[in-house]
């Protein structure tokens, strides 16, 4: 959907796509992210993840 209307690809150009998302947005989605060792951890912070949906919503 980011390829098809805003031109952004998350592997083919991660800078731009960096960019366009803001840094932890782009840590949340980034393709070499490590994931979780604790796979039942606790989640984002209420407040981050509103930060995190906010930045989608202005793509």
């Amino acid at each position: 959907l980011l390829a098809r209307r805003r031109g952004l690809n998350l592997d083919g150009n991660p800078a731009a796509a960096r960019n366009a998302l803001g840094d932890e947005l782009w840590q949340l989605v980034r393709a070499d992210r490590e994931p979780p060792q604790r796979r039942d951890a606790p989640g984002l912070e209420p407040a981050a993840a509103d930060r995190v949906v906010s930045a989608l919503e202005r793509l």
